[in-house]
């Protein structure tokens, strides 16, 4: 009986060793997983930014101005769609012509 009451006493250490192995696994699991959902989610956003963009800028009249309205999107990568409305509608206001 006393050889089993050993075993019994090394192996509760092991057992809570490997259980906390599992979860520091589970919780870097979890870290890995959050993490890529956030880039997912910025590249989505990201991507439906720029199909917006797109589609208001071809919206413009004048091709001059759906080309530099694209252009300005591409330098300035406003990063949400209020910025990118109000880039839009400054790019549509008419242009004061030089006095001669």
């Amino acid at each position: 009986m006393h050889a089993d009451s050993i075993l019994q006493h090394h192996a509760m250490p092991a057992s809570v060793a490997v259980f906390a192995g599992v979860l520091v696994l589970c919780g870097g699991l979890g870290y890995v997983v959050q993490q890529a959902v956030r880039q997912g989610e910025t590249a989505r956003r990201a991507t439906a930014l720029q199909h917006e963009a797109s589609w208001r800028c071809q919206a413009l009249r004048e091709r001059a101005r759906r080309g530099a309205c694209l252009e300005r999107f591409r330098t300035e990568q406003p990063a949400d769609s209020e910025r990118l409305q109000a880039m839009v509608a400054e790019a549509a206001a008419p242009q004061p012509r030089p006095v001669r």
